[in-house]
């Protein structure tokens, strides 16, 4: 909740909560971050608070066996007429699925993109993106799949070439995690908090405008072969970095360096 975006709404309410009373909060502690990005913009606000950076923990079994589904690097996949692209989250202003629409609209024909929206959110939000929508012609197409879980949410991951989400600010990021796991290449933003780490680990990043979006689309819809070497560097990160005994054992040393000090 201390990531800019989140502080430059009701900027002066939350300035002046944390000017006379939230501050208190980080007297003799230590603040833990998930993310280098969490911890660069949360110091702004927590003042000497000594702050520790440890990632979540992510069982990813379901989505690391979609991997071995043979069809997800089908040779024939390349002469498809439309990338699949998937945005996978709630529907809220914060996600940017308002800019990946537009973004469609500025595609050539000649990059056909077959984009797959799944979840729900606010009601006056989801409108506009049906009437944005409208906007995509063919040989492009949107659909909106609803709230979606269980086996539909693993076979939306193991049919789609490419997991776009455009956020504005994402802590931690799961969704693109799911994706990472599946083998699915993955297209984000520096909004999310783990922005650094994905895109050393072959994700995507690319800013949450409409014409950065177009751009980044129509190369990576070109080149099946970047996605896929992608994709297989970004699955192993998830495997190495963030499996949960892995993870559990980096906190219980953290915690007991609080206890000996």
């Amino acid at each position: 909740m201390l990531d800019d975006w989140a502080i430059s709404h009701k900027f002066l309410k939350k300035r002046l909560y944390l000017g006379l009373f939230g501050r208190t909060l980080f007297r003799d502690c230590v603040v833990h971050c998930t993310a280098d990005a969490e911890r660069d913009q949360a110091r702004r606000w927590t003042r000497a608070a000594p702050v520790r950076v440890l990632p979540l923990a992510f069982e990813a079994t379901e989505y690391l066996e979609l991997f071995h589904q043979p069809a997800r690097y089908d040779p024939r996949a390349a002469q498809r007429s439309a990338t699949r692209v998937l945005f996978l989250s709630r529907l809220h202003p914060v996600k940017g699925l308002h800019h990946l629409l537009e973004a469609i609209t500025r595609i050539p024909d000649t990059t056909p993109i077959d984009l797959q929206v799944a979840g729900d959110g606010e009601p006056a939000y989801a409108q506009r993106l049906h009437d944005l929508a409208q906007h995509v012609r063919p040989p492009h197409r949107v659909s909106f799949l609803g709230l979606i879980g269980g086996q539909p949410k693993l076979d939306a991951f193991a049919n789609a070439d490419l997991f776009v989400l455009p956020t504005a600010q994402e802590n931690f990021g799961f969704a693109v995690l799911e994706a990472m796991a599946a083998g699915l290449p993955a297209l984000t933003t520096p909004g999310t908090d783990l922005w650094r780490e994905f895109a050393a680990a072959g994700v995507f990043i690319a800013d949450p405008n409409p014409a950065t979006l177009a751009k980044a689309l129509v190369h990576l819809a070109a080149d099946p072969g970047i996605r896929q070497r992608a994709a297989q560097r970004a699955r192993q990160w998830v495997r190495q970095e963030l499996h949960p005994p892995a993870v559990a054992d980096r906190w219980l040393a953290f915690y007991r360096s609080l206890l000996d000090a």
